[in-house]
């Protein structure tokens, strides 16, 4: 079965908490590869990006979560970090 965007929304926050709130793009797409189970369709390269279809859809999921209010949306190029919003919530998850 093949990941959707909302599929990412609790790991990549998740991610970043682990992470200590705020990391480069690169550092979360590797700490959420860790945790999915990609087939086949999710590792096919997309034509127009060259980007695999998984991270294509973390990165459209962490464009919501800015919209959300769970990421922040002033952080710097190439840097994904939670929100004050986003840190409660993955504190909460976290448990």
């Amino acid at each position: 079965m093949r990941l959707r965007e909302m599929d990412f929304y609790s790991l990549i926050v998740d991610c970043l908490f682990a992470l200590g709130s705020s990391a480069r793009r690169r550092e979360v797409l590797n700490a959420v590869r860790d945790c999915i189970q990609p087939s086949e369709s999710d590792l096919e390269l997309l034509p127009v990006s060259a980007q695999a279809r998984w991270e294509n859809e973390a990165s459209w999921a962490r464009k919501r979560l800015v919209q959300f209010g769970y990421l922040r949306s002033d952080s710097p190029r190439g840097w994904w970090e939670l929100s004050e919003e986003g840190w409660a919530l993955a504190d909460i998850r976290a448990g």
